[in-house]
């Protein structure tokens, strides 16, 4: 059985003129940089999907996931259908709310406050309430893995998933530290200098194998290189 290949991908740029943290607001669209990024993800999805089957084998792709909000549906759209490649993909497009966005007590706070206490948004202190901490992001990006790799319509296929940027970031650490050292680091981002923050519109990769008790991998194709989990 061949191993799943899920491209994690982080939405375009957000129209945001007040420049508020907008996290799970409805109605935040891209923006023109945005529709842009979207099309050069595009390319780059073609680009490392085509590399995986060569690398992996996983010749066909089975979803493309987007979180409900409209600023990935809007991505995995222009995604799809701006290169010829990915035109196969508009098929299989569907929302997953397993890769939403975040949800931590800041929302339309302002971006220049958040700055100020350095964009720590776990250490709020309100899990009782229902808001996120980020090892309870990892739970959650690890839940649709899973089901994922237990579902007989994606084992050995690849998957293309645009979600948000702390979703791409816990796939990122999960398969450089474990998901151990992120759980037991507290309600925070444990060591996030471990993985660069992914940009909008960028591609995360994430190689989850079909035998028991491996490791998940962080591929990337730029230089074939696999970065296993530590755990």
């Amino acid at each position: 059985m061949k191993d799943l290949v899920i491209h994690f991908v982080r939405h375009g740029e957000v129209h945001n003129p007040e420049k508020v943290f907008y996290g799970r607001l409805p109605g935040f669209h891209l923006s023109s940089k945005g529709f842009e990024e979207a099309e050069e993800a595009g390319a780059a999805v073609a680009s490392v999907r085509g590399a995986a089957a060569s690398v992996f084998g996983n010749i066909s792709t089975s979803a493309l996931l987007h979180s409900p909000l409209l600023r990935t549906r809007e991505t995995a759209e222009v995604l799809a259908t701006s290169h010829p490649d990915n035109m196969e993909l508009t098929d299989l497009l569907e929302e997953e709310p397993g890769i939403v966005e975040v949800l931590v007590p800041f929302h339309r706070q302002s971006i220049a406050e958040l700055i100020k206490i350095n964009f720590a948004l776990y250490n709020h202190g309100r899990e009782d309430e229902g808001f996120e901490t980020f090892p309870g992001v990892l739970r959650r990006v690890q839940q649709v893995v899973g089901r994922l790799a237990r579902s007989t319509r994606h084992k050995g296929t690849q998957v293309v998933a645009v979600c948000h940027g702390d979703i791409c970031l816990a796939v990122r650490l999960w398969a450089k530290l474990g998901s151990a050292a992120i759980i037991e680091g507290g309600p925070g981002v444990v060591n996030k200098d471990a993985a660069p923050y992914p940009p909008t519109g960028s591609v995360t990769t994430l190689v989850v194998p079909s035998a028991e008790n491996k490791r998940v991998e962080w591929w990337d194709p730029t230089c074939t290189n696999l970065i296993a989990a530590s755990e």
